[in-house]
């Protein structure tokens, strides 16, 4: 017996194996262990052909004799695979089909009311549209809150617009829940100039105002923000503002706030869910 050292490459993963390639007697059988993964044996049939028989990461093909000298294929790891598809697939219909029916929808995580208050926020006191003082501990009713003032050229009317048509998608639901419009210009936003402002939009909207250090000290107590701009426009001076819309519950809490992105529908989502 006279044993020869071959050099192979693998195409397919680029490195290099040494095989050892047998030579017996006079039967004329060559033999070649396989190397990463991958090896190919030659055996002689008769008339002098060859068969081919290769392994590679759990495929594999072989040629066999059959009677007459033809060869055939039998492709044992795709018949594997197949049958390994066939039964997870009916396990999967065996589980959905186990599975109990849901009686109500998921809400979407990013729209579940928090169940905890927010930090920001609480109680505070202010003036009202009609000269009331205004407590929010004692309404005992849920709201939405925002900022904003009454010679703003865009960005209020547009919420105020926004909360119409949530008020329209919950109906009767929302009988108990009221917007207040809490006033950051304190020079200009009289509660007379107030109630005229909020009474051209369809939303149950209380204006608040009072003087500047306590108007101040709710924007700090719900994270907000308020900067005069020095540009004057035909309406006289802009103010910059925080643009989110916050649902206070029935105790005063926080417990969700909006940004300018969600929509009408989003807001009713997740304000329904403080009346369940």
């Amino acid at each position: 017996m006279q044993k020869i050292k071959v050099l192979f490459f693998s195409h397919s993963s680029g490195q290099r194996w040494i095989g050892q390639r047998t030579r017996q007697g006079n039967d004329g059988s060559v033999n070649a262990p396989g190397g990463v993964g991958m090896g190919w044996k030659r055996t002689r049939r008769r008339g002098g052909g060859l068969g081919t028989h290769k392994a590679a990461w759990g495929r594999g093909w072989a040629r066999t004799r059959r009677r007459g000298g033809r060869t055939g294929h039998a492709q044992g790891g795709a018949v594997a695979r197949r049958g390994l598809l066939f039964t997870l697939c009916t396990l999967h219909l065996f589980l959905v089909a186990c599975q109990p029916l849901e009686r109500t929808p998921q809400v979407d995580s990013d729209l579940a009311l928090s169940a905890e208050p927010y930090a920001f926020g609480g109680d505070f006191t202010l003036i009202d549209h009609d000269g009331n003082a205004f407590r929010l501990v004692e309404q005992q009713r849920p709201f939405f809150l925002f900022l904003g003032y009454a010679s703003c050229p865009d960005a209020c009317p547009q919420t105020l617009a926004r909360l119409a048509r949530v008020y329209a998608l919950l109906g009767e639901e929302a009988r108990d829940l009221g917007t207040l419009f809490v006033s950051v210009d304190a020079e200009r936003d009289s509660p007379a100039v107030l109630k005229t402002y909020l009474s051209h939009f369809d939303v149950p909207a209380i204006g608040l105002t009072g003087a500047q250090d306590s108007i101040d000290a709710v924007v700090k107590r719900y994270a907000a923000h308020y900067e005069i701009n020095d540009q004057a426009s035909a309406a006289g001076y802009l103010i910059d503002h925080s643009l989110y819309i916050y649902l206070i519950d029935q105790h005063g809490d926080s417990r969700f706030f909006f940004r300018p992105s969600h929509t009408a529908e989003e807001i009713a989502t997740v304000a329904r869910q403080l009346f369940r």
